[in-house]
């Protein structure tokens, strides 16, 4: 049971397994200009949260792996992970969050409401299998989504579901977790009832 919650927690692309800080009230700033990405990946972006879970996110650098150019975020509590984006998907390697070194899809920003994809990750520990499936499905496709008094145009939002398997019998489910991405700014929500709510963009920079 612990296990599975860490992992959901650890999945998100900018909550991570961060602690809980105190909540920011400002609104939401931008020095950006508009791009057709629903995760902008460039060295210099940063993001900053508050509500459920207040963080901040930044990307300071990158890194080619297989000949493929991979951005590395990071966040205020010392966590990262690697992304690239391959034509409209978004690969992410996180050992911490997945146990392994290959790229995951976790975000499409093509398709239909209703689309879904995923991957298994099996995990050998003292002898037990633990399999966790990852289901992500487009839940919508929002004209505009107001969030902490800003209205942001152009959202996607992504649902992650996890099934969790002990030795091939089923344990439990981890349902209801929901991404919002506004298009040419990155996430700007995020959270789950389950988990106890949501995290806002209260600040943000994307070149």
């Amino acid at each position: 049971m612990n296990t599975k919650l860490i992992t959901l927690l650890s999945v998100s692309l900018f909550i991570f397994s961060s602690c809980e800080k105190d909540e920011d009230t400002s609104i939401s700033t931008s020095t950006s200009t508009s791009t057709e990405d629903y995760l902008p990946l460039n060295i210099g972006n940063n993001w900053s949260y508050t509500g459920a879970i207040a963080y901040e996110t930044f990307i300071n650098s990158d890194t080619t792996i297989g000949g493929k150019l991979y951005y590395k975020i990071e966040n205020d509590q010392g966590a990262s992970n690697l992304i690239r984006k391959s034509g409209s998907d978004y690969l992410i390697i996180d050992e911490a969050v997945y146990g392994d070194n290959e790229p995951h899809v976790i975000l499409k920003e093509k398709g239909n409401e209703g689309d879904e994809w995923g991957f298994d990750i099996s995990v050998n520990t003292y002898g037990f299998i633990t399999k966790n499936v990852y289901k992500f499905t487009i839940h919508e496709k929002l004209e505009s989504l107001e969030v902490n008094n800003n209205l942001f145009e152009d959202v996607l939002v992504i649902d992650l579901d996890i099934e969790t398997y002990l030795d091939g019998d089923y344990i439990m489910s981890t349902n209801d977790y929901r991404y919002y991405y506004a298009n040419g700014i990155g996430l700007i929500k995020s959270g789950s009832a389950l988990l106890g709510g949501y995290s806002d963009l209260v600040e943000y920079t994307v070149q």
